[in-house]
């Protein structure tokens, strides 16, 4: 996501990359990433390409993936459920 916002915005993304990385708790970097996300005003749109773009590439497994964002994907029709699945 971090790099998704550093396309968009370099010189922001990289201060926001470096503010995170101090951070310990993983609450606290989201609850970071979300307030400088709402306070430039980003684009969903355009930020939601860049980081499908980056995670076209990566090595993200299925099970790496919170059950609840699974099953929104399934119901969407993103992804297909598999035959075991009721």
């Amino acid at each position: 996501m971090l790099e998704a916002f550093a396309i968009l915005h370099p010189t922001i993304g990289k201060k926001l990359k470096e503010t995170i990385g101090k951070i310990i708790p993983v609450d606290e970097k989201a609850d970071t990433f979300l307030a400088e996300f709402l306070d430039k005003k980003i684009s969903k749109g355009r930020f939601a390409q860049e980081l499908a773009s980056l995670m076209e590439d990566s090595d993200l497994q299925a099970n790496s993936v919170p059950n609840y964002i699974l099953e929104a994907l399934k119901f969407l029709d993103v992804i297909k459920t598999e035959a075991t699945d009721e």
